[in-house]
This record gives C-alpha cells, structure tokens and sequence, in this order.
C-alpha cells in the first residue's frame, strides 16, 4: 500500500465506499498523452495537490 490512494482509503476514517471513480476520457481517439493532460487539467480544477488532496506526484505530464 505505497501507492496515495491505497494509503488514503486505508486510513482512519476512510474505506473503498468513499471512493467515487470517473471516465476522463473514452473511446479510440483517446490517447494516453490526451488522458494525462485532462487528468492534470482536473488535479488542478479540483485543488487535489498535495497537501490539499493526495496527487504528491506530476511527473506524469
């Protein structure tokens, strides 16, 4: 459980039921480069960097 979001719903207070899971983005025009870069545009629409939320990591982008 090293990963942010295994460690956030196994602590005190959380579990898999808090867990809401979304499509960023579908279908075959779809590209991992197109997937990232709205996943980044979320992080920041929705304030989940760290310490705010638990994205610790950008290197994806």
């Amino acid at each position: 459980m090293d990963l942010p979001v295994a460690k956030h719903f196994s602590s005190a207070g959380h579990d898999a039921a808090d867990m809401l899971v979304s499509v960023i983005c579908a279908g075959f025009a779809c590209n991992t480069l197109q997937r990232r870069r709205a996943e980044a545009r979320l992080i920041f629409r929705h304030e989940t960097m760290h310490p705010k939320g638990m994205n610790v990591d950008f290197a994806f982008v």
